[in-house]
């Protein structure tokens, strides 16, 4: 076996390829980072209630459709903020495939519902405007969305023997089959009593479960 000297100590070549290395690292991980920066897909607007008041801790939130096996669709949380005092928001999110989003002010018994280019928002998936975009950079002011005043459910839920039942899952099924969102739902509390905020004008059936 023939053996090369090159005359640089053995050590100075092990520090060289592991700088090189670590170059190299770093060099991908930049890449990485800006590919990753350049997807950010921006959304934007204004909330504010019938009166014109701005609308302050209403959750915005973005959601991915997917289809199960059987047809059916769901969400998957994307990404999620909530308007400041003024009733204005402002977040980023990675751009992805076939998105809605939804507003639930319900804690302040306002009726939450999914985005609606042109007209107010709407309580079901099918008719909520779906936005695609994967090449990231878009900017999205859906301007000023109102939120309607809802209605508010409660009751006391007992026992045959007339004994307050706690820790009972309270939710609304709508004529139409809506479940307003997964938003109108409580549990009862110690004294038996639940409360369901921001329901919408429709015909319910109200399900109890333990």
């Amino acid at each position: 076996m023939t053996t090369v000297r090159t005359g640089i100590p053995e050590h100075r070549i092990r520090n060289s390829m592991l700088t090189l290395v670590l170059f190299c690292m770093l060099l991908f991980a930049a890449q990485g980072l800006f590919a990753h920066q350049a997807q950010a897909t921006r959304i934007h607007g204004y909330l504010k209630n019938e009166a014109e008041e701005p609308i302050n801790g209403s959750s915005v939130s973005v959601y991915s459709i997917y289809q199960d096996d059987d047809g059916t669709s769901g969400l998957d949380l994307v990404a999620s903020s909530s308007t400041n005092e003024f009733g204005n928001y402002d977040f980023e999110y990675d751009a992805l495939e076939d998105i809605v989003i939804a507003f639930d002010a319900s804690y302040y018994n306002y009726v939450p519902g999914y985005y609606c280019e042109g007209s107010s928002l709407t309580r079901t998936l099918e008719d909520a405007t779906i936005i695609n975009d994967q090449t990231g950079n878009a900017d999205y002011d859906l301007g000023d969305i109102c939120l309607k005043q809802g209605s508010i459910i409660r009751g006391i839920v007992k026992d045959s023997a007339g004994k307050p039942l706690s820790d009972i899952f309270v939710s609304l099924l709508s004529s139409g089959g809506d479940n307003g969102l997964d938003y109108n739902y409580g549990w009862t509390g110690s004294d038996g009593a639940y409360e369901i905020l921001g329901v919408a004008p429709d015909n319910y059936r109200v399900l109890f479960n333990d």
